[in-house]
């Protein structure tokens, strides 16, 4: 039941739905530095990818996100 919590907050993030963002961390609990089972890649990986600058602030000024986290096998890291 988390994964799919995890899943909606990666796409959420590299959609740029920041409503969507807020409830999954603030309501539901899900952890900022999640990784999409299906990608690999964090919320702010996806975000920054796909251009979404607003998403990835809240990631990273608000939340801390971890920056320099491992990007994973979908993108090439470890």
């Amino acid at each position: 039941m988390r994964t799919k919590y995890e899943e909606a907050f990666c796409f959420a993030a590299g959609a740029g739905h920041l409503r969507i963002m807020r409830a999954l961390v603030e309501e539901v609990g899900v952890a900022v530095d999640s990784r999409s089972e299906r990608t690999g890649q964090t919320a702010l990986i996806g975000a920054a990818r796909q251009g979404q600058v607003e998403a990835a602030r809240v990631l990273v000024t608000e939340w801390r996100a971890e920056v320099e986290k491992p990007a994973g096998m979908a993108l090439g890291g470890i």
